[in-house]
């Protein structure tokens, strides 16, 4: 598991966490009459307090149902001759880890998409590869690539590839 990988589960466990006793108290509210008392004398005293905290959660939820759903549908248009293209990230992405699968069986590669203007950026981290053997697999995950844009997403411009090699 990779650091950033291990940093986000902790992330996610944490907020669980916190749901879960916030969920706990808002159950045991009725049953506890001084934390009845004590939640309602703390709303009256800090009203504004309580409208900021509100309107920031609120915000903060609609960002992230915001962020939840355009991040797996995220289609780029861009043109490829004369017509415009749709290319949808997570698609090509797939396609991408199926080809990086079939390359590397052993390993598993990170890459990503991106795509600015009319052009196409791939950026993918290898696993170790034998120094004087990597320029014949760059010419021909290249080649590869382009074929694949070319007959599945009728992509026919230029793409630029940035991959990095794990050292031994």
């Amino acid at each position: 598991m990779r650091i950033t990988s291990l940093a986000i589960s902790a992330k996610n466990l944490s907020k669980a966490i916190a749901w879960i006793v916030v969920g706990l108290v808002v159950m045991a509210l009725p049953f506890i009459a001084s934390l009845q008392r004590e939640l309602v004398t703390f709303l009256l005293r800090h009203k504004l307090l309580m409208i900021t905290t509100g309107l920031t959660i609120g915000t903060f939820g609609v960002w992230r149902l915001r962020g939840l759903t355009s991040k797996r549908f995220t289609r780029y248009y861009c043109r490829s001759g004369n017509r415009a293209i749709a290319i949808e990230n997570s698609l090509v992405n797939d396609y991408l880890k199926e080809y990086w699968q079939k390359l590397f069986p052993e390993a598993r590669i990170y890459s990503e998409v991106l795509v600015k203007g009319d052009k196409l950026h791939l950026v993918a981290d290898l696993p170790y590869y034998p120094e004087e053997k990597q320029k014949t697999l760059l010419t021909k995950v290249e080649h590869d690539l382009s074929k694949l844009f070319s007959d599945v997403f009728d992509y026919y411009n230029s793409f630029s590839l940035a991959i990095s090699f794990k050292k031994v």
